[in-house]
């Protein structure tokens, strides 16, 4: 009778195993699910985000486009005493290049302020201040910024010399 009492565990042990689909696949399946739920988890809540890799942004300084081009009538200017007891004088003659929005008929009937910041800047300097070379380089910026002041720079980019005797 113990034989027999043996032999009915194990056949309740198979059928409960054939039932549930058998032990160790079923744990084997279970333990896949758990993980990928795990795993998807992680990915969704607890995952840092990617940081950036790319290249930096660089941000390019547009300089206004030149537009027209205003020629001013030469115009003769007494330069300031250089000591000497004569004086000097400068015909010059300038340009401005204005920028591409500008409209130059507009631009022509603010000439005047254009002649003023020339002849309170050119007036004040020497001769010597009007040499070629960096001298005259670092005037043309004076005058350059005096006007891009006067005018705001939406409208004026830069002067241009177009002629230059002292005399």
């Amino acid at each position: 009778m113990a034989k027999k009492k043996k032999d009915d565990a194990e056949a309740t042990t198979d059928e409960a195993q054939a039932d549930s689909g058998g032990g160790k696949g079923n744990k084997i399946v279970t333990a896949a699910a758990v993980g990928a739920f795990v795993l998807t988890g992680y990915n969704v809540f607890l995952k840092p985000a990617p940081t950036a890799t790319a290249e930096p942004v660089v941000v390019e300084v547009v300089e206004p486009m030149d537009g027209a081009i205003h020629e001013l009538e030469e115009m003769v200017i007494n330069l300031s005493d250089d000591g000497n007891g004569g004086a000097t004088f400068l015909r010059v003659g300038i340009a401005i290049v204005l920028a591409e929005e500008e409209d130059p008929a507009l631009f022509a009937a603010d000439e005047a302020i254009a002649k003023d910041v020339i002849i309170e800047l050119l007036g004040a300097k020497r001769a010597d201040d009007l040499t070629a070379g960096p001298a005259r380089q670092s005037v043309k910026q004076q005058l350059t910024d005096a006007m891009v002041e006067a005018y705001g720079e939406e409208r004026v980019i830069r002067v241009l010399f177009t002629g230059l005797v002292m005399q």
